[in-house]
């Protein structure tokens, strides 16, 4: 199951895939035994139970992990909240694409989660569902300790009910919701080389081999070069010495639909530049298959 972390400071942590998924990301579901299973071992052994069908175990394509408020933390002051998925997902045979969305402001960044359902192609968002915002989680921690625990409380009790609704959406959707499968990443470390971003990267999918050329916005696959000059992003504005700065580009996760050859990649966005003031928001990407 891929886990969601943030990007503090522009230093990726894992993306979704190791995620990321992640992501990273795919899991197996557990079933969980009857309450009356006991009962139903110790049943006289000519009772004979009537056939019914056996519930189907629930998908769990969103997991939250919301322990309560016990005092204030590091980095943002509230308590150590987290989700785990098993996105990005494709819906068929439409093709539309479900990713994790995290909203990054940089050190000290809130929990926060949306599930994007996006076109194919990655050009339109149909739709977002909002699972937690980064302005209730702020909310929260205002007040003293008494109140932070009871805003808290409530605020994941909110959650809980939003994924939950979301995962029986999902899961309604049987098989025709499919868990993109994880590819590998070499180096998967955006800082291996200097500046950082700036490596070409080796993408393992199944038997197939891509390259990402770092700061070039250019894939190599088994038919050729793409470029995709819009991935470049624009200059950002060192805050001490007011020149501009280049921001490479690399991937921090990959997936890909083996059977129309779809990649989604998930862009680290890295300042190169030394220094820990430079935070932009990683993008999705998506290429089709050829």
């Amino acid at each position: 199951m891929a886990v969601l972390a943030l990007v503090a400071c522009g230093r990726p942590a894992a993306p979704i895939a190791a995620t990321a998924p992640p992501p990273a990301p795919a899991t197996t579901a557990t079933t969980t035994p009857p309450d009356d299973a006991g009962a139903q071992l110790d049943a006289p052994r000519d009772a004979v139970a009537p056939e019914t069908a056996a519930a189907p175990t629930p998908a769990q394509w969103i997991t939250f992990d919301g322990p309560p408020y016990v005092e204030e933390t590091p980095m943002h002051g509230g308590p150590p909240w987290g989700f785990a998925s098993k996105l990005p997902a494709q819906l068929r045979p439409a093709g539309t694409l479900l990713v994790p969305f995290v909203r990054e402001g940089g050190l000290g960044s809130v929990p926060n989660l949306a599930v994007r359902f996006m076109s194919r192609d990655g050009t339109r968002t149909e739709r977002t569902v909002e699972l937690l915002s980064d302005s209730e989680f702020a909310h929260a921690l205002t007040g003293d300790d008494a109140r932070k625990r009871a805003a808290f409380a409530s605020l994941a009790d909110t959650v809980r009910a939003r994924v939950l609704a979301l995962d029986a959406e999902l899961d309604a959707h049987g098989g025709n919701l499919v868990s993109l499968e994880t590819c590998t990443i070499d180096p998967p470390n955006p800082y291996a080389g200097w500046p950082p971003c700036g490596a070409t990267q080796n993408l393992q999918c199944g038997a197939v081999t891509f390259r990402y050329l770092g700061g070039r916005q250019t894939l190599e696959t088994p038919r050729g070069r793409r470029k995709f000059p819009g991935w470049r992003k624009a200059k950002v504005v060192a805050t001490d010495t007011g020149a501009g700065v280049t921001i490479n580009e690399c991937v921090g996760g990959v997936w890909w639909d083996p059977e129309g050859k779809d990649l989604v990649l998930s862009m680290v966005n890295l300042c190169a530049a030394a220094g820990d003031w430079c935070s932009v928001p990683s993008d999705w990407r998506f290429v089709r298959g050829e």
